[in-house]
């Protein structure tokens, strides 16, 4: 097993900030897409899979995507803080999940032809993005608490 890698963390940071806009923007323009296509309404049946898979597929993302990132957080801990290399590789498997999930939901309500409910793992996924913006914090040397 090689180290991790010991880039500059502001490198990393702004690297990670310019992946986090691009698929939150691409996620805004498929929306849009899907504002401005008018579709027919699809098969039922499928639809209403596609959203219950669609719902599923959130709260498995919602709650595996942190474990994922805090184990590759775990990995490439570098004596107080996350390597610039760990950060980034968390951070990009957790927004691609979220992304995942948010186009899913887009691609189904495009299918469906209506916003409304096919949408709400999107606005989740969405949500999860803003609150989410890469800080840096982690990479960030802290002393630990050792207050009894």
């Amino acid at each position: 097993m090689t180290a991790p890698s010991t880039t500059d963390p502001r490198q990393t940071l702004a690297g990670l900030r310019l992946i986090w806009a691009g698929m939150l923007i691409g996620q805004i323009m498929f929306l849009g897409v899907i504002a401005f296509v008018s579709v027919g309404p699809g098969d039922p049946e499928l639809l209403q899979l596609l959203q219950y898979i669609g719902l599923g597929f959130m709260v498995v993302a919602l709650f595996a995507g942190h474990v994922l990132r805090n184990q590759v957080y775990k990995r490439h801990w570098q004596g107080h803080a996350v390597s610039p290399q760990g950060y980034a590789t968390g951070n990009i498997l957790l927004f691609a999940l979220w992304e995942g999930v948010s186009l899913l939901a887009l691609v189904t309500a495009l299918l469906a032809g209506a916003f409304w409910p096919y949408i709400i793992p999107s606005a989740v996924a969405g949500v999860m993005f803003l609150i989410n913006w890469p800080d840096g914090k982690p990479m960030q040397a802290r002393e630990p608490d050792l207050r009894p």
